[in-house]
């Protein structure tokens, strides 16, 4: 059962135990108490019924909110916002506690000294007195993977119930700046390739190049994608040479990630071609490395300074049409670099679409760039793309938002 309260509500446990929810900021909020009959499920015969609060929101900000589990036979929680909101001091039987928790900088007194960050906390015990002021405590995009769902805006009753969460709204749109307008009488460049972040500390939220440079020319006709790795390569291992082995990956090499459409679909239906500096080659469709993109041609040749690799891969292979002025398919284009030898600990994946959020796994349809089809890079054509790269993200934001997403 859930209780109102004068500034926010106390759920009632089925045992020893309450919840306090005490809503600090904004200084009012007019507290909702609602129900909702969910029909039968496998594991329930009957309709279940669920009871949930709502915090009308009429403006974009932070709302702040202390959740205390507490004894029943306990008093309830005293809790007072500070600073407008910006802290909150909350008062219990075993001591005080002073807490800012903020998404931009705070200037407040904390222990009688001076405080500036995003997070600050203080505990009195007593006579005791700890501190804890991290001070910024910036939180790495690594850390963002798809989003909390509990931070997704929450449609009721055809009313916004909490403003576009800037980040997330960022996360669904990703990658604003890979964008590829495509022409057919010269090759455009993507360069900037950046190294995927390590699964494991010290995380970073800086870009961090590739150890060698790579550029990748790309193009395109009536018949095939034209695309050409130029890579600075100091140590070349080129030692797999049967073609649609999945251990190329051992070699250095590149790739090329495409979503036919521009689908952003769930299954990560998608094409991949991987060309090693052996001239071997791997490729696979949603998946499945026995399904060969057809007529597919490659061409590897040593550098001065490295490496390049080129792959035309026909329409026709991919099982499409040819793309019109304006179409938009999602891209990708990664490398794989060895140190002069395999090495499992020290090899680099880098790609031209950063990959903070799955590092190592480009084939995540969310993270891709963009390539936009013209004849010759014509204004209308560009329109047509971004309009349509527009549309596509728009729908993937009110899917996220969509009450069946937000509820798994």
């Amino acid at each position: 059962e859930i209780m109102p309260t004068p500034n926010g509500v106390t759920a009632v446990g089925l045992d020893d135990v309450d919840m306090d929810i005490v809503f600090t900021r904004p200084a009012k909020v007019d507290v909702e108490i609602r129900s909702e009959t969910l029909p039968p499920t496998p594991y329930s015969k009957d309709p279940i019924v669920v009871r949930h609060i709502a915090v009308p929101v009429e403006k974009a900000g932070t709302v702040t909110a202390v959740l205390y589990p507490r004894l029943k036979t306990e008093k309830p929680v005293e809790v007072m916002a500070l600073d407008n909101g910006l802290g909150v001091k909350v008062v219990t039987p075993a001591g005080t506690d002073v807490v800012y928790l903020n998404p931009g900088p705070v200037k407040a007194e904390l222990g009688g000294k001076a405080f500036e960050g995003k997070v600050g906390l203080l505990k009195e015990r007593g006579v005791k007195v700890a501190m804890t002021a991290p001070g910024a405590c910036d939180i790495p995009r690594t850390f963002w993977t798809d989003g909390d769902p509990q931070l997704r805006r929450i449609h009721w009753k055809n009313k916004l119930q909490y403003p576009p969460f800037p980040d997330y709204e960022e996360a669904v749109t990703p990658n604003g700046g890979n964008v590829l307008i495509l022409d057919q009488q010269k090759p455009v460049s993507a360069g900037g390739f950046t190294a995927t972040q390590p699964p494991s500390p010290p995380w970073t939220d800086k870009d961090q190049p590739g150890r060698e440079a790579t550029d990748v020319a790309v193009t395109w006709n009536d018949q095939v994608l034209d695309v050409t790795f130029t890579c600075a390569d100091k140590g070349i291992v080129a030692s797999v040479h049967d073609n649609d082995n999945i251990k190329l990956w051992k070699d250095d090499c590149v790739y090329v990630w495409l979503d036919p459409g521009h689908t952003h679909n769930d299954e990560k239906k998608c094409v991949m071609v991987q060309l090693s500096a052996s001239g071997a080659w791997h490729d696979s469709t949603n998946g499945s490395p026995a399904s060969n993109v057809e007529g597919l041609k490659t061409e590897v040749a040593r550098t001065a300074t490295g490496w390049t690799a080129r792959l035309q891969i026909p329409w026709k292979g991919l099982g499409v049409s040819t793309p019109k002025p304006g179409d938009v398919w999602g891209v990708n284009f990664t490398r794989m670099d060895h140190p002069g030898k395999f090495d499992l600990k020290a090899m680099e994946m880098s790609a031209w679409a950063p990959l903070y959020f799955h590092p190592g796994d480009a084939s995540d349809l969310m993270w891709l760039g963009h390539l936009v089809f013209t004849a010759k890079g014509e204004e209308a054509a560009v329109a047509v793309g971004r309009e349509a790269m527009k549309k596509k993200h728009q729908s993937m934001v009110e899917k996220a938002y969509a009450r069946e997403t937000l509820v798994k």
